[in-house]
Order: structure tokens, then sequence, then C-alpha cells
């Protein structure tokens, strides 16, 4: 399954002066970096959750991009939040799925979720259920959590 991983991160549109701290009315930027960006058949989605697992955004496509320094990206970039999530905390996470898979993963990410949310759950149990739901399908998911925070 290692051959499968990919680095991703999550950051506030412009970059907050700390990393890994989301302010509030600033577009949220979650990309696939490094080697694998723009490598893979597979295609990308992210979302976006609270601190508790439940979705702050629908699923949606990463697209990819060259950065200046001519390094490839695959990102999506989400509307500010424009309040504070529970535990303080979103977290981006990224599913890498075969094309033709996608609708079920679609369906079978929704089931998952609406599990955790009815158990009271929280971020790592969201996505520990969610990661083996993807590999079934052939794909693979990864997750990065940030603070929120009021002010910069």
């Amino acid at each position: 399954a290692s051959h499968r991983r990919f680095s991703i991160s999550i950051r506030a549109e412009p970059e907050a002066s700390a990393p890994y701290i989301i302010p509030l009315g600033r577009p949220i930027l979650v990309r696939i970096e490094k080697r694998t960006a723009g490598r893979s058949s597979q295609v990308a989605v992210a979302m976006l959750l609270d601190g508790d697992g439940r979705p702050l955004t629908e699923l949606v496509p990463l697209s990819l991009r060259t950065l200046p320094n001519g390094k490839p990206v695959e990102e999506a970039t989400f509307p500010p939040l424009s309040s504070i999530p529970n535990q303080r905390l979103v977290a981006g996470v990224v599913v890498r799925m075969p094309p033709d898979q996608l609708p079920t993963a679609r369906q079978a990410i929704a089931d998952v979720l609406r599990t955790v949310q009815a158990r009271d759950g929280h971020l790592r149990e969201a996505f520990g259920n969610l990661l083996p739901v993807c590999r079934r399908l052939g794909g693979h998911a990864e997750f990065v959590q940030a603070q929120v925070r009021a002010t910069p």
C-alpha cells in the first residue's frame, strides 16, 4: 500500500504567518505535493472536515497546475470558513481513486461520515474508517489538519 501514498498540505491563501494555522476569512488550499503530483492515473478529490469528523464541504476535484518554480501540484481551493469549526480544527482529506470507482467512493465516504456523526465520533475515527473503504475500492486517502483561529 505504500506505493499509493502521497504527500498533502493544507494552508490559508495567502499563507498565514504560522504554518498549519488557518485564519477565518481566508480561502483554504489543499494540495498534493512532491513527486506524486500529476503522476497518477487515478482521479483526486478533496474535502474539508471539522475536528469531529463532520464534513465542512463536499468532495471537489483537484486541478493540476505548475508552480512558478516548475514543480507540478494538484490542488483545490475552498471558500473561507465563517466560524470556528468543532475542536478548532479543519482537516483536508484527499482521496485518489480509479475514475470508474469514484461514484461508489462518493457514496461510501458519505456513509462513513454519517456513521461517525451518529456515534459522536472524532476526526481520527472518521479518517480511520474512511481509509479502508478507499483501499477496498482500489484507491487511497491522506489527511492533514490545521488549527483555525479567528485572527491571523
